[in-house]
């Protein structure tokens, strides 16, 4: 949201933000964004607006995107999930409620895309779901580059780290159950593993083995997280866990790379399922063939034993990729095409 507004503004535009007010009330960094009367209603402030960017789905915006359009304005709106083929989450073993509510969702998205003026994709396959019912544009995730912000660090990089919601598709069983193993057998003695996640979860999982108590593992949930938390936990990392079950998209490999950190990912990022996801075998972090313990392990070894060089290069790939500076052209386009 921020690399949007950020990015509009370098392309000429005015812009406003309108989001979640505890989800502002983390980002500080939006305050020069919002409305200067916060009482006013977003979607009556909206009407000034000619040009609209939806970055994420909420039922608000169905009823509001008609109105937006009997009076000209042009919405476009960010689709970040697929959307026709439901096969990929019965795969994981999702429960009948949990189906039915992705079932929902999907109807409800498909509802925003047809009233939507155009639409906003950020990967292959969600621009081959949703080719023929919008024009499209396409361009990476953007971001905002936080690096500097911390400070130089203190010490070494040295957590094997799993950040964001916890889920299924982003394989966290197989994560929990590598850290046991681990923990059991004294497997990477000098490296911390973190979970840092506004999911719930409990530390005291780890109890039998003290690892919390001894510094072995933190835990960090059960409440949103302030921006510069998440960096911290980033710019601490040796390795980041991108091994998802599946995935269309993933938010966390950017902010991995923004922060030189080289990812551990599965085939279901690199081909198949994903197809386009931005990675390098051996240049921006290591893959896994399979969950065993054996190969986690050891394209865990490998990125650690090369990380200096691997995080240069991940550096290198977010400032040419996802940094919003560098997408600045595209923008421009999306502008000209629809202001």
């Amino acid at each position: 949201m921020h690399a949007y507004a950020l990015g509009l503004q370098a392309c000429g535009q005015s812009v406003c933000i309108w989001a979640d007010s505890a989800y502002c009330a983390n980002h500080a960094e939006l305050r020069q964004f919002l409305p200067v009367d916060q009482n006013r209603s977003a979607f009556r402030d909206a009407k000034a607006s000619k040009l609209i960017i939806l970055v994420n789905m909420g039922l608000k915006n169905i009823p509001q995107t008609v109105l937006w359009r009997l009076q000209g304005r042009r919405v476009l709106f960010c689709v970040h999930e697929p959307i026709r083929n439901m096969a990929d989450f019965r795969n994981l073993g999702l429960s009948k409620v949990e189906m039915a509510k992705l079932k929902v969702m999907r109807a409800l998205i498909m509802l925003q895309i047809r009233l939507s003026t155009a639409l906003i994709v950020f990967s292959q396959k969600t621009l081959t779901e949703v080719a023929g019912i919008k024009p499209v544009v396409q361009h990476p995730l953007l971001y905002v580059d936080q690096h500097s912000q911390l400070g130089p660090l203190t010490s070494a990089p040295n957590a094997i780290a799993y950040i964001g919601t916890i889920a299924k598709d982003h394989a966290f069983a197989e994560f929990l159950a590598f850290v046991e193993h681990c923990l059991e057998n004294g497997l990477f003695p000098e490296h911390r593993f973190v979970i840092a996640t506004r999911s719930t979860f409990d530390p005291n999982h780890f109890a039998a083995w003290g690892a919390v108590a001894a510094g072995r593992v933190t835990v960090q949930s059960g409440r949103l997280l302030s921006g510069g938390e998440i960096n911290a936990f980033y710019a601490d990392a040796a390795v980041i866990w991108c091994a998802y079950r599946r995935s269309n998209q993933s938010g966390v490999l950017p902010k991995a790379y923004m922060f030189g950190v080289p990812v551990l990912v599965s085939p279901a990022l690199t081909g198949g399922q994903a197809g386009d996801i931005h990675f390098q075998a051996n240049e921006l972090g290591a893959e896994i063939k399979s969950y065993a313990f054996d190969d986690i392990a050891i394209a865990i070894e490998s990125i650690l034993a090369d990380r200096v060089r691997l995080s240069k290069a991940c550096r290198t790939y977010y400032l040419k990729t996802f940094d919003y500076k560098a997408n600045i052209p595209t923008l421009k386009s999306m502008v000209s095409a629809y202001d």
